[in-house]
């Protein structure tokens, strides 16, 4: 069986930019405020949509995420560079 999303639970624990205790990047809050939904897990990829982007956005739930992959999810996301900055801006 695959996991559906965070449990109401996680959810109740995260500050407004999303982050957890630690004060950590949070790639879904990120998408869910650039208007994305979580559509399904399968293993450790969580799948993200959004009317007007043709392809998925898929993130990886590891405890730390390489560049590389969140550079990756910014263009797959058609976000800028700046809004994604301005995100971190508001989670620390």
């Amino acid at each position: 069986m695959h996991d559906t999303g965070p449990s109401r639970i996680d959810q109740d624990k995260r500050t407004p930019c999303g982050a957890g205790e630690d004060k950590g990047f949070n790639a879904d809050a990120l998408l869910q405020k650039e208007g994305f939904v979580f559509e399904r897990q399968i293993g450790s990829h969580r799948s993200y949509s959004k009317k007007g982007i043709n392809r998925p956005v898929v993130i990886p739930v590891y405890k730390q995420v390489d560049p590389f992959i969140i550079r990756g999810l910014i263009r797959t996301a058609r976000m800028t560079r700046d809004r994604y900055f301005e995100h971190l801006k508001q989670c620390r």
